[in-house]
């Protein structure tokens, strides 16, 4: 019994620490999509990639007409290691054959609050690369920075 109740605690401590790796990792938070131009000038679009620590993913943009936002792509993802991340697409309001598709992205970080995500979409036969800058926000809770 004692060895159960050990094996039930470790267990839980590991699936505890398993779950804490994943909210606290660097993957997590709002970034917004830059272009980089040919003369390596970066420009800000309004496209924003929320990751959050529930394992849900989005993207949303604002229109360029009236302001209004569009959830353009939403799913799930799995961080598989320091380098890789697999995105389960449920939703791509612009391309609907990468609905219910698994991609597999090659994630780096230029700094802390700049990502770069290199990745082949199922179907096609280029490669894409994306750059993104961290959105830093305040504590929407008003609780610090705890």
């Amino acid at each position: 019994m004692n060895k159960f109740r050990h094996a039930i605690l470790l267990l839980a401590f590991i699936v505890g620490l398993t779950a804490y790796a994943q909210h606290s990792h660097p993957l997590l938070g709002i970034w917004q999509q830059e272009m980089i131009t040919q003369e390596g000038n970066r420009i800000l679009i309004p496209v924003w990639k929320i990751i959050s620590g529930d394992g849900t993913f989005s993207v949303i943009l604002m229109t360029k007409d009236n302001g209004r936002t569009v959830q353009t792509i939403e799913g799930n993802y799995v961080i598989n290691s320091d380098k890789t991340y697999t995105e389960q697409v449920k939703t791509n309001v612009f391309d609907p054959q990468q609905k219910n598709t698994t991609n597999t992205l090659n994630y780096s970080f230029d700094t802390p609050d700049r990502l770069r995500i290199a990745y082949h979409l199922q179907g096609r036969s280029v490669p894409a690369t994306e750059s993104w800058v961290r959105v830093k926000l305040e504590n929407p809770f008003g609780q610090g920075d705890k």
